[in-house]
């Protein structure tokens, strides 16, 4: 066993007694107004993490209303009816905590985390920015400028141009196609009314919708946490939840050559999911991918490094990403380099991906080191009550259901390796494969 082998199952193993010997197992209940509450005891530090997890954000905005989500959660812990601004952050602040809020393509989050003795406070300064938000004029006009100057930003760099590039290439009008951001002239164009007809449409309960899920993790029970809920959000008003703009796409070949600005070339490909035919083949495929994308990326041990930059000297920078989504997700993997060398990364690209699938490359033997490394990795990213809750809630949210948080070590353990080259063979397949190769002007 190597030294990086014992590191890693040495982590795993002592996350793993900790997180078994402090926390409950996660319990799931509707409540009677609708609210899926998700909560996890946690006596080990008095600490408490509170997150609200709403079905808004990209794959309900047309076009149009492109980034209207991302600039409605920066604006909505600008002030309520009772507080500005300033004494909410103060306020938060002064008890210790950390309060933020967040939108994707997905999902929208309201986090705060405070000391268990702040606890109730805490739910009721929630509950005060979910239903009673002011949307001051002046602090929507900050949140545009900053969202604007982020948006721009995205162009003074090679890597997020080519994503972008990837991406609408490969989702076309679909919302995944789209940074979730936004465009400059889309931004522009939101004012105060927009906000507010936004935040009508998605902050409330709509039972049957199950749009609306609350995560207590933390040094409180279940009985306290259910309790305090209901207390303040027990009057959280009806909605009619929207359904989302996304539709299938079919994956297609395409292959798209840009003139950028940049003195440098980029490699890009991207592969998009299939739509689903059924949740144990949605989480097995979700699984294969996870380990590709853990064995080909993973910083300087991945084979892309190793292979591409370390092995060939090809490229200054390359890797993959596989996120997860409620729609259907994309494997896209990437190298930066001297643009006259494309057409040999392309050849070894090529030529990685089938050693993958043939046998070649990726044995057994590191097989397991993968599942390993992906285990050890994912426990020690749930060390805070905070990661703990947000991990059950982002399960619950993608589809999964917040139980798969603990399941899935395991189900990566039992992952096969031919089904995971049968899985790699179906979904990289060269038929829909989407490249993008920007070049210097």
């Amino acid at each position: 066993m190597s030294r990086t082998q014992a590191i890693l199952m040495g982590a795993t193993m002592m996350t793993a007694t900790v997180l078994s010997a402090r926390n409950a197992t996660p319990t799931r209940e509707i409540l009677p107004n609708g609210i899926t509450l998700i909560h996890r005891h946690n006596p080990a530090l008095p600490v408490v993490g509170t997150l609200v997890f709403l079905r808004m954000g990209a794959a309900w905005e047309a076009a149009a209303q492109s980034g209207l989500s991302v600039l409605l959660q920066a604006v909505v812990l600008k002030g309520t009816q009772s507080r500005t601004a300033e004494q909410l952050a103060l306020e938060v602040e002064n008890m210790g905590g950390a309060i933020s809020a967040s939108s994707g393509y997905d999902y929208a989050e309201l986090t705060c985390t405070v000391g268990s003795g702040r606890f109730e406070r805490s739910v009721e300064i929630l509950a005060d920015v979910m239903m009673r938000p002011t949307f001051p004029e002046e602090e929507i006009a900050k949140e545009k400028q900053a969202l604007i100057a982020s948006i721009r930003s995205r162009h003074d760099t090679i890597f997020p141009v080519a994503v972008d590039t990837l991406m609408e290439a490969m989702y076309g009008d679909h919302p995944y196609g789209r940074h979730n951001e936004g465009t400059e002239a889309s931004v522009s164009s939101f004012g105060r009314d927009d906000l507010v007809r936004w935040w009508e449409r998605f902050y409330g309960i709509d039972p049957e919708a199950r749009n609306l899920v609350i995560v207590i993790s933390g040094d409180v029970t279940r009985e306290n946490a259910r309790a305090t809920i209901m207390r303040h959000f027990g009057n959280l008003r009806r909605i009619a939840h929207p359904e989302s703009v996304m539709r299938p796409v079919v994956p297609v070949a395409s292959a798209k050559t840009r003139e950028v600005t940049f003195k440098q070339g980029y490699l890009m490909y991207g592969y998009l999911m299939p739509p689903e035919s059924g949740a144990g083949v949605r989480e097995r495929r979700y699984l294969s991918m996870k380990l590709l994308n853990a064995y080909l990326g993973g910083g300087m041990s991945g084979a892309l490094f190793q292979i591409l930059r370390e092995k060939s000297s090809l490229g200054y920078e390359t890797s993959c990403f596989f996120p997860t989504r409620v729609g259907q997700s994309h494997f896209v993997l990437y190298i930066g380099l001297d643009h006259a060398r494309i057409a040999l990364a392309r050849e070894k690209i090529a030529s990685v991906l089938s050693g993958v699938i043939s046998g070649s490359l990726l044995t057994p033997e590191e097989f397991e080191d993968v599942k390993r490394k992906i285990a050890g990795r994912y426990l020690l990213e749930r060390q805070t009550v905070l990661r703990q809750g947000w991990y059950l809630g982002f399960w619950e949210m993608t589809g999964f259901g917040f139980a798969f948080d603990e399941r899935y070590p395991e189900a990566i353990h039992s992952l096969r390796l031919d089904d995971f080259r049968a899985d790699v063979q179906a979904l990289l397949v060269p038929a829909h494969e989407t490249r993008v190769e920007l070049v210097p002007r």
